[in-house]
């Protein structure tokens, strides 16, 4: 009789499909006749409230707040224990919540956020409690301005009328009036963003010229965008005194990191500092299991599957990673060449629609793969 293997499943949520604890039990089902450790995880983004669930006992409460586009109300939840709240950006302000057609970061706002920000702070029962906010997979590019309006700062232009919202209008952002009273307020509060990315706010590795195209931006947009990132620095730096062009993990969620840092006092950490991997390092797996929504060269810049990556390399484990769909092209070879084997789902699919559509159906089918390819390594070790 074959030995059972020992399999680690981590496999990140698919943006804007499943999130990662739903993935990792049916992988678990599925693999069931192994020994099966599943380890969910999250770097901030889409499923942060999922992993929290998962791993804390959590309550829930429901508030209404706008969307991103505030074209209409939208449902969202918060958890919270006895020491924490916890708040997953990707909920308030996803792509997931806009359809694609209508979506576009000059138009879009992270005021949303300063709704519900604002409603959870008045709560009692929160007050002595610290804020843990997942920052990743949002639709906005506006550095967390219209958050900030919503609380009740005031930003103008050069007419020194209030600055419109989203991203299209940070270039024309002249000046921040400082409330003290709200400085006093949060400066009272523990507030925690948790980073999915270590990107800066602007320059070729910023989170303009890097993630707005997959906002809905062209490459007009893009140069506006960007634009409106370094004036909005500029301004940070003359009313707050911070220089914060450069700083890492500040670009995550389109400049939300930065937003909440300047007018929130916020700690910008990264995921891998809040869901750390080093109980895994003692560990030993014959397979890890890993993946997420797309995969190309930026899930190996600090991303989830890059740290996955690295843990297997660390304990000497064959690698596998699932995704909805990937660029291997752009994956350094070094990578692919560590890799054991790379499932994408969308190549049981007619197109992408159809494959975040039937992403159940499409785990069982990489479950097959996986089944093969650990059987065959299986056999050669025997």
């Amino acid at each position: 009789m074959a030995r059972k293997l020992k399999i680690l499943l981590c496999v990140n949520s698919f943006k804007e499909s499943l999130d990662s604890v739903a993935i990792n039990k049916l992988l678990a089902e599925e693999l069931a006749s192994h020994k099966i450790q599943v380890f969910p995880i999250s770097d901030g983004g889409d499923g942060f409230l999922g992993v929290i669930r998962y791993n804390k006992k959590c309550h829930c409460k429901f508030y209404f707040i706008p969307a991103p586009l505030l074209d209409k109300k939208i449902k969202v939840e918060v958890f919270f224990d006895k020491k924490n709240v916890y708040v997953e950006s990707a909920n308030v302000l996803g792509l997931k919540l806009i359809d694609i057609p209508e979506r576009n970061p000059l138009k879009t706002t992270s005021y949303g956020l300063g709704i519900l920000l604002k409603k959870v702070f008045s709560e009692p029962e929160f007050r002595e409690k610290k804020m843990i906010i997942g920052i990743g997979g949002t639709s906005t590019n506006d550095a967390g301005c219209g958050m900030a309006q919503a609380i009740g700062y005031q930003l103008k232009d050069s007419n020194e009328k209030e600055l419109k919202i989203g991203g299209k209008y940070l270039q024309k952002l002249k000046q921040i009036l400082i409330d003290e009273n709200l400085q006093i307020e949060f400066r009272k509060r523990q507030i925690i963003a948790v980073a999915d990315v270590e990107n800066p706010l602007i320059g070729s590795k910023g989170s303009t010229k890097i993630y707005s195209k997959q906002k809905g931006a062209s490459r007009k947009d893009i140069n506006v965008l960007e634009m409106g990132m370094k004036n909005f620095s500029n301004v940070v730096q003359k009313a707050f005194g911070k220089k914060i062009k450069h700083s890492k993990m500040f670009g995550a969620g389109g400049g939300l990191a930065a937003g909440l840092n300047v007018f929130l006092n916020a700690d910008v950490i990264s995921w891998r500092e809040y869901f750390s991997l080093s109980k895994l390092e003692n560990e030993k797996f014959d397979f890890i299991i890993t993946g997420e929504g797309k995969i190309d060269s930026q899930s190996f810049d600090g991303k989830a599957v890059g740290e996955i990556y690295q843990l297997s390399r660390k304990i000497n484990s064959k690698l596998i990673l699932v995704c909805g769909s990937a660029d291997e092209k752009s994956i350094p070879n070094k990578v692919m060449k560590e890799i054991h084997s790379l499932i994408a789902l969308q190549k049981y699919f007619k197109n992408e629609e159809e494959s975040c559509r039937k992403v159940t159906l499409g785990i069982r089918k990489a479950s097959e793969e996986i089944k093969c390819a650990i059987q065959g390594w299986a056999s050669l070790k025997t």
